[in-house]
């Protein structure tokens, strides 16, 4: 045997084996998040109140608190559920039922959010608004002051959220019969909205009309005057634009 031979049966005998193809690693399954039930639930209520289907949402705002409940009693998303069956409940027009869901969900928000939450804001915009369904106009007005101050506290006083919440307490002020009072907040939301918008912006024409009205109940009939033709004028010009 030839050593060229001989050296290329020896390479064949000592040749390293050949590496096994490594094993394909499957990736973990991918768990559900723990409260994906909670969130398909509150998805489909919120769909349904996008589309006014009030009815709906409020059977899936229920299903989503029962869910909810498995994550202990003051868990902020069984508040979220709660405030959310109020807002469906006062959609249909159901608002001593709704009242009573509002009053349940802020007591819970209390114990699981802090409390300039702008959710907590939101529950007390609705239960102010079911209140004065009720003809509650007192009630409904301490209800909004207490979602303003929150506006105020997380946006600063200078907001369209603040401006909007000022205009709701002066109608319920002109209902409770405070005049000075709602002379005060329609000062105040047309104050925001000159600086944000602008004075001849179309938004100001809700409060220029009942400014206007309210000032007309006290000795300021010239600036009650100033108001209505002020409202006159703009009303005049959204109108020109519009027929351009």
């Amino acid at each position: 045997m030839t050593l060229a031979l001989l050296l290329l049966l020896c390479s064949v005998c000592f040749a390293a084996p050949s590496a096994k193809p490594a094993d394909k690693k499957t990736a973990p399954p991918v768990k559900a998040a723990p409260d994906a039930a909670w969130r398909a639930q509150m998805n489909a209520a919120e769909t349904a109140m996008s589309g006014k289907d009030f009815a709906v949402a409020e059977k899936a705002y229920a299903a989503a608190a029962k869910e909810a409940g498995k994550f202990g009693r003051n868990d902020a998303r069984a508040a979220e559920s709660l405030a959310g069956k109020a807002d469906a409940l006062r959609g249909q027009g159901k608002h001593p039922e709704a009242v009573d869901a509002y009053i349940a969900a802020i007591d819970l928000m209390g114990k699981s959010m802090p409390e300039d939450d702008l959710r907590l804001a939101k529950a007390y915009d609705g239960l102010s608004l079911s209140l004065e369904a009720k003809g509650l106009s007192e009630d409904s007005a301490k209800m909004g002051l207490k979602a303003a101050r929150i506006y105020a506290t997380v946006y600063g006083p200078r907001h369209l959220e603040v401006a909007k919440s000022a205009e709701r307490l002066a109608g319920l002020s002109v209902r409770a019969g405070n005049v000075a009072q709602a002379i005060a907040y329609y000062q105040q939301a047309l104050s925001i909205r000159e600086k944000l918008q602008g004075p001849e912006h179309p938004d100001l024409l809700p409060i220029l009309d009942p400014y206007s009205q309210v000032l007309a109940l006290t000795p300021r009939k010239a600036d009650s005057q100033a108001m209505a033709e002020r409202a006159k004028a703009l009303r005049a010009k959204i109108s020109a634009k519009s027929s351009k």
